[in-house]
């Protein structure tokens, strides 16, 4: 009882005169942080998707504007006699090496860096305890390289489009 006496009368105590007091639960006093972070997540989504799609256009228009290119070695695989569908093979093949081996490096240089530094990530995201083990990883690791070589396939088949429509003269005359 002594307790709660002087509770009341230190509570009656602080702040200046004419100033209430709430009394909440932490539900009530994080939900507006909680709102925030929520906010700033989506934005960052956003922002990730955004990178992904500009990253993915890239690549594809540099695939695609490589192969314009050497139309003229293609043009002169159809005087050969090469058959549209090689010429899809070609290209499909070359697609899939280059995004593949750049997706695999690309995964593994990123773990190695993250993993020389995760300390650094820890101690400046204010983690307690950041795991790169190969096992957390690999899911992530397996997703990028499949990303790679979607983005591949949809270079090759932009490409494969171009030159296919071509017809075998302008594609020897178009470099000239």
């Amino acid at each position: 009882m002594l307790f709660r006496s002087h509770l009341r009368l230190d509570i009656a105590q602080c702040g200046p005169k004419g100033e209430k007091m709430y009394a909440g639960t932490t539900d009530e006093l994080l939900s507006g942080i909680s709102d925030q972070v929520k906010q700033l997540s989506g934005y960052g989504n956003v922002l990730i998707y955004i990178s992904l799609i500009s990253t993915a256009l890239a690549l594809i228009s540099i695939f695609v504007l490589t192969i314009n290119e050497r139309k003229y070695e293609f043009g002169v695989l159809y005087a050969l006699g090469a058959k549209k569908s090689q010429m899809r093979n070609i290209i499909l093949s070359e697609a899939l090496i280059i995004s593949g081996i750049g997706g695999v490096t690309g995964t593994f240089l990123t773990y190695g860096i993250v993993a020389a530094f995760k300390d650094v990530i820890s101690i400046k995201l204010d983690v307690p305890y950041l795991d790169v083990s190969m096992v957390q990883t690999m899911p992530i690791a397996g997703i990028c390289i499949a990303i790679a070589l979607g983005t591949g396939i949809v270079a090759a088949v932009c490409s494969v489009y171009q030159i296919g429509k071509g017809e075998v003269y302008r594609l020897l005359r178009e470099n000239e």
